[in-house]
């Protein structure tokens, strides 16, 4: 390889991945880490441990250019057999190389040769977040091609990964007319003893494009352990499924010196009082990427938007830096410094800082997804677990990769920042927020409805629970000894409790006995009848809600304003109220009659027997309708 580098590009492709493409488990389950790096272990991709013990010069320079705390974003602090995987968020990987591999690059002309562009394949590298999010690199270096044009055309044909657009012939697809513009003819990963060709054609099938291809450049040097996400394919247990995020272009990072264009764009225009390069198309084409014509074709548009993503704090000195969404570039002079430092700078400072923005990116689209698979969920239990898991997830992301500095170096800071506000991460972290924090709202919304819905449920029960422990708590210390059956005991005697002798309740005696059964009869009337009176209330309300609903809502709002806060309380004490109403008119009734007619009792066995079997019923289906309503309610 010769040491004459006329320019070095590299191609990064950021992507999600998940090890399961079931929507119904959690973020952790899909970013399960340490599955990825047990399958890591059995490809073709060796684990890249830095060690902060043993580093070279180079090595060195770019570690301690970064505060320590985004180091653990960049570089796998941990050995790879390390049990602390958890502390460390990203892993970095490296492909292990061919023999003399070769990145080429073949262009269509039209009514000519193909052109073809050999890059020297200095490195392939792939970090893992542990985010769900990836970054495939390729580093290519230049020792043949030294015309400004050619470096164009090598950035836009060499970042593609599948059709930008297609054309058509009849009702079919086809690709030929983007070969024409922006897509290369082929690109082929080759060396002595393997060779991996992508010419675009598979994007089409049976006529039909399919959205879902991406370049076997991508998905071969990946691997056999990865799959590319395709609805179609349930079939993807056991790989790592991963799926594009952005468009059809790679993030494009690019150093080239040229001394002539560097010495035009430096050049001041008295006229202007400017410098060359904010009226240069060529600059322009250079950070757009764009392969043939510019494409801003306004005259008062271009300086406003070259001077809006360009950097040129080194202008001066012949160094100049382009920004996009899409690209990073630097254009040199030839020399020493920036030959040996500038471009070794591109290849590990700012390639770790584009990196971390990229995963940046990414990340938030991913979580994006997340939110919207989330919310076309209908299974409330998973749902409120999936949102707290993705939010905390988020929160740990947030913390771990989303970095306002990286470094103190001045130069760093400002193109740091140029970068990230250009991808409009920061708006985008914002908007996310607010995003999540309405979802996980809602999440606790439909908790908080749960639990209430619960209470609600224990309350009901309560208060039928109550109704007993008031009917024994209270008569059953007044309650007159009805087995005795004279008038005198039924106005005096007031020491027999209701349930006196406990022990002698068996089955037979509280069955088979006339004088038990009267006072099962009693326990029935006193605590059955005044419920079953509400129930049939409720009912007939029911059948007139209607003409009730108006009454109804003024009469327990005014309650509710005055008394409780909450409507459903006022109506639980409305209905204590009612039971406790009607147990004292049916208690007072008995009193009564029991005075009046002291004879009353010389059938106490067949009034027993008719309200026993009266209030059982009516008991039985007030009981199934209650059930029917709390049912109802809860669904």
């Amino acid at each position: 390889m010769s040491d004459d580098i006329k320019s070095y590009h590299i191609f990064m492709f950021p992507f999600k991945w998940s090890v399961s493409s079931n929507k119904e488990i959690t973020f952790d389950e899909k970013t399960d880490i340490k599955k990825v790096i047990e399958l890591m272990k059995k490809s073709d991709w060796s684990y890249k441990y830095t060690n902060y013990k043993t580093l070279n010069s180079e090595e060195y320079n770019e570690y301690v250019y970064f505060y320590d705390n985004v180091r653990n974003a960049m570089f796998s602090e941990m050995p790879e057999h390390s049990n602390d995987s958890k502390k460390q968020c990203v892993f970095n990987y490296e492909y292990n190389q061919w023999n003399n591999p070769k990145y080429t690059i073949r262009v269509k002309q039209k009514s000519k040769e193909d052109l073809e562009y050999k890059l020297d394949i200095d490195s392939i590298k792939l970090k893992l977040y542990e985010a769900g999010i990836g970054i495939l690199s390729f580093q290519l270096s230049n020792t043949e091609y030294s015309e400004f044009e050619d470096i164009l055309k090598i950035n836009e044909y060499g970042r593609r990964i599948y059709p930008q657009y297609v054309g058509n012939i009849g009702k079919k697809c086809d690709i030929l007319p983007t070969k024409s513009s922006f897509l290369a003819n082929s690109i082929k990963l080759e060396c002595s003893d393997n060779t991996i060709e992508e010419n675009f054609n598979g994007s089409i099938k049976n006529g039909f494009a399919d959205p879902y291809y991406i370049s076997q450049t991508i998905t071969k040097i990946l691997g056999d352990n990865f799959k590319a996400e395709n609805p179609e394919d349930k079939n993807s247990d056991g790989k790592i499924t991963f799926k594009k995020l952005i468009d059809d272009r790679m993030f494009t990072i690019c150093w080239c010196k040229n001394d002539d264009r560097i010495r035009n764009l430096k050049r001041r225009s008295k006229k202007l009082e400017t410098y060359g390069y904010s009226i240069s198309k060529d600059w322009c084409k250079y950070i757009f990427v764009d392969g043939n014509d510019v494409s801003c074709k306004s005259h008062e548009m271009l300086p406003t938007l070259v001077e809006n993503h360009t950097y040129n704090r080194w202008i001066d000195d012949s160094t100049l830096y382009g920004f996009s969404r899409y690209s990073f570039v630097c254009l040199t002079n030839s020399g020493w410094f920036p030959e040996n430092i500038i471009k070794k700078h591109m290849q590990t400072i700012y390639y770790e800082m584009i990196s971390l923005l990229l995963a940046q990116r990414v990340g938030i689209l991913n979580f994006s997804d997340e939110v919207s698979d989330i919310s076309a969920l209908d299974n409330t239990s998973t749902v409120v677990e999936k949102i707290r898991n993705l939010k905390k997830n988020y929160i740990q992301f947030i913390n771990r990769i989303y970095h306002r500095e990286v470094t103190a170096q001045d130069q760093g800071i400002e193109l740091y920042n140029l970068l990230s506000n250009c991808m409009g991460i920061e708006k985008n972290v914002k908007d996310l927020d607010q995003e999540l924090d309405s979802l996980h709202q809602y999440a606790t919304l439909m908790d908080d409805k749960k639990t209430n819905e619960k209470l609600n449920l224990l309350t009901i029960l309560g208060a039928f629970l109550a109704v007993p422990a008031l009917a024994t708590g209270f008569f059953g210390m007044n309650f007159v000894d009805f087995t005795q059956g004279t008038s005198e005991n039924v106005v005096s005697n007031t020491s027999g409790a209701l349930f006196s002798n406990v022990l002698d309740f068996t089955v037979n005696t509280i069955f088979l006995s006339t004088s038990y059964l009267s006072v099962w009869a009693w326990i029935f009337m006193y605590t059955l009848a005044p419920l079953c009176a509400i129930g049939y209330v409720y009912i007939m309300y029911t059948k007139n809600k209607k003409e009730c609903e108006n009454i109804k809502k003024e009469f327990f709002i005014k309650l509710s304003e005055k008394y409780t806060t909450s409507p459903k309380l006022t109506g639980t004490i409305l209905i204590i109220i009612a039971y406790c109403i009607f147990a004292m008119l049916i208690s007072t009734a008995f009193s009564l009659i029991t005075h009046i007619f002291p004879g009353i009792y010389a059938y106490s066995f067949l009034t027993g027997h008719f309200a026993f079997i009266l209030t059982s019923l009516i008991s039985i289906m007030s009981v199934l309708k209650i059930i029917e309503e709390i049912k109802r309610r809860i669904d």
